[in-house]
């Protein structure tokens, strides 16, 4: 949703790495009814500045009803003619009040030209649902406020699998057959990576399947999950079968 592709990117790295999958849905798909908004845990709208009153209407919907929504800067300012059109912000208003919207409004105007110390970066409730309010990634100006938006999104959506450090991209994948596969990947394309994997499971067993023959993974278990530590070379990738 007229998003440039270096914020997606952005966004691909530090969902991908903390486990949190996503999807990237054309906003026609919602307007014509190829998906639902309520098919989705969370909905993040990257520099969604255009969007149909129709889809604004969507989307106020959603949160009221209980979903979390993270705008990377204000969305719906304009409608699909390029008028000037506030229907999601003006309905999600009235939900939230006067006072805490000014807050929303305040992130998402805030500038590393004039840094306040906080960064652009407000939560606030609307209704059963959730606004977090970013003015792009490069407002989450401290390691607590990425953490605070990961932990908005792993509420909404369990992980299956992620990495302690953040240092491997992580996905769980599950085959036809019900077999479960833990893919990894290291995006480094200069120095190798290392760091524990967690997966929300009980894992008996490990084995590295690009490795011929198989190769033997430790697992180590902490309640009901298990974790295994994997280095990887630069740009190496593997998949560990989970038994």
């Amino acid at each position: 949703m007229n998003a440039p592709y270096g914020e997606i990117m952005a966004l691909h790295h530090l969902l991908i790495p903390e486990g949190l999958l996503y999807e990237l849905v054309p906003e026609e798909y919602v307007a014509d009814g190829r998906c639902k908004l309520s098919d989705f845990n969370a909905v993040i709208l990257p520099r969604a500045k255009y969007l149909s009153t129709d889809l604004q209407r969507k989307l106020a919907d959603f949160v009221s009803t209980g979903g979390p929504l993270v705008a990377l800067g204000k969305p719906g300012v304009l409608d699909e003619l390029a008028r000037p059109s506030e229907v999601f912000c003006d309905s999600l208003r009235k939900t939230a009040g006067d006072s805490q919207w000014q807050k929303a409004e305040e992130a998402w105007s805030w500038s590393a030209e004039t840094p306040d110390g906080k960064g652009g970066f407000v939560q606030i409730a609307c209704g059963k649902g959730r606004i977090v309010a970013v003015n792009g990634l490069t407002a989450l100006t401290t390691v607590e406020q990425r953490k605070a938006l990961t932990d908005v999104l792993t509420r909404a959506a369990p992980r299956a699998a992620w990495a302690e450090n953040n240092r491997l991209e992580v996905m769980l994948r599950v085959a036809e057959d019900g077999g479960r596969y833990l893919c990894l990947l290291n995006s480094s394309v200069d120095a190798a990576a290392e760091d524990t994997v967690h997966v929300a499971q009980l894992v008996k067993q490990a084995t590295d399947v690009l490795v011929e023959g198989g190769c033997s993974v430790p697992v180590k278990h902490f309640g009901a999950g298990s974790s295994l530590s994997v280095r990887l070379g630069p740009e190496e990738g593997t998949a560990i079968y989970l038994e």
